[in-house]
């Protein structure tokens, strides 16, 4: 070290000096003080992990069970009268409104001769529509019959409208003594002169076509 060799350069100089010389006083030599070495920090001590202890996860409570949920009671209905449909009652058919222009058809009878509704020979027509020859409608071609059957300024003649009417019918009527064609319809002139299914309907019409009386009837009327 630095101390070291400052002592033995002393221990030299005296022995070249001699014993009886007296040394001069050295000369201080500057000590170069070297700082010493900061102190390592201290190692901390090594932490030895406690185990951890994992705890059992508590049970979930048990509920205790309650009595048992009551059903809600359900009361049943009253039950409701049945309704009472009541039948729907269709309203008489309306005959064609006078004053109007009738519409036309052409038919033939059992011979084959056609007809013209209305005719085109200038004269007045009345015609008798019926549903078909029960006896109601017997009854009523008879009514007509005695009314225009013997008028010479009408062309009288009547209509079935019922397309399953068998022609031996229509001719035992004609054998009776009818004085006016029967002729079978079907159920497109019906509609259009609105004749009832129960019934019938007369048409009187004027020379130029148009529609001067209009009756309906049904049953045993």
């Amino acid at each position: 070290t630095v101390e070291d060799a400052v002592g033995r350069a002393m221990q030299w100089g005296r022995e070249m000096m001699g014993p009886d010389k007296k040394a001069p006083a050295p000369t201080p030599v500057p000590v170069m003080t070297i700082p010493a070495a900061p102190p390592s920090p201290a190692k901390p001590a090594p932490v030895t992990p406690k185990p951890v202890t994992q705890q059992p996860a508590p049970k979930p409570a048990q509920a205790t069970p309650g009595p048992p949920a009551k059903k809600p009671v359900v009361k049943p209905r009253p039950a409701r009268p049945a309704q009472q449909v009541t039948p729907t009652v269709s309203s008489p058919a309306k005959p064609l409104k006078t004053g109007v222009r009738a519409p036309q058809f052409v038919i033939k009878d059992l011979r084959g001769v056609l007809y013209r509704m209305p005719n085109a020979r200038g004269r007045r027509v009345a015609v008798l529509f019926v549903s078909a020859l029960d006896a109601s409608g017997r009854a009523a071609i008879h009514r007509f019959i005695s009314r225009f059957g013997d008028l010479p300024e009408y062309d009288a003649m009547v209509v079935v409208n019922d397309e399953h009417t068998e022609r031996t019918e229509v001719r035992r009527l004609v054998a009776s003594g009818i004085r006016v064609p029967i002729l079978i319809g079907n159920a497109r002139i019906a509609s259009i002169y609105r004749v009832p299914k129960d019934g019938g309907v007369l048409y009187v019409i004027s020379e130029v076509g148009v529609i001067e009386q209009a009756r309906v009837f049904h049953g045993k009327q």
